[in-house]
């Protein structure tokens, strides 16, 4: 997974940092061995899913639209608990 965002307030580059990107860069953080199939931006958040059925999500946290209970901000990918999701396994993102 690569990112490349000019703007990187509230973490959405997944890089850990609220710097701007002005050249792609690898995101390697809880990323580094997944397969990723999918991936859904939202204005200030990224939702991705691997091929196990995990979903991350990273960036603005405003409202809890990253699906970890609070409104913070995430700086890296983030799984979202699994028993959110009341055992299903998710097949298809959208941010």
């Amino acid at each position: 997974l690569y990112t490349l965002l000019p703007q990187g307030a509230n973490g959405r580059t997944g890089m850990g940092n609220e710097s701007n990107l002005v050249l792609p860069k690898r995101v390697t953080s809880s990323l580094k061995w997944k397969k990723i199939l999918q991936i859904s931006c939202g204005w200030s958040h990224t939702l991705c899913i691997d091929s196990s059925g995990i979903v991350f999500s990273f960036g603005e946290g405003l409202y809890g639209k990253l699906g970890h209970g609070v409104e913070t901000d995430v700086t890296t990918p983030r799984p979202i608990k699994k028993d959110l999701f009341n055992g299903e396994k998710v097949i298809q993102i959208r941010g």
